[in-house]
């Protein structure tokens, strides 16, 4: 039991102009992270003010600078922390974060952007 928390990326594909004059996207959605536990999902709570079952972008680099710090001195290294992979989580999480933000640099490639949930 504990936090669920999702990551996802979102790559606009295509964007056109339809019949009626609107504009029209296609928005390709890729599922990049799964993880739970409370101890992330309270570090992940209050280090980026997320709520519940609310989509929030993430700004990859200020989530990678805090990410960061975290793996270099956790602030939780108790017996719940440790049973739920806390470390690992944080580790797992920031790979994940540190790819986007280097896809993201590459000039050659669509922007994409980075999305997480929680629910609890």
């Amino acid at each position: 039991m504990g936090l669920d928390i999702y990551v996802w990326k979102e790559e606009v594909l295509e964007s056109k102009q339809n019949d009626d004059g609107n504009k029209e996207q296609i928005i390709k959605k890729t599922d990049v992270l799964w993880d739970m536990g409370w101890t992330i999902g309270r570090f992940l709570q209050d280090t980026f003010d997320l709520d519940n079952c609310k989509k929030e972008g993430i700004d990859l680099n200020n989530a990678c600078e805090e990410l960061a710090k975290e793996v270099k001195t956790p602030t939780r290294n108790d017996e719940d922390a440790q049973n739920e992979g806390y470390e690992d989580s944080l580790k797992d999480l920031l790979g994940v974060l540190t790819e986007g933000q280097k896809y993201n640099a590459d000039e050659n490639n669509s922007y994409v952007e980075y999305f997480w949930e929680l629910w609890w």
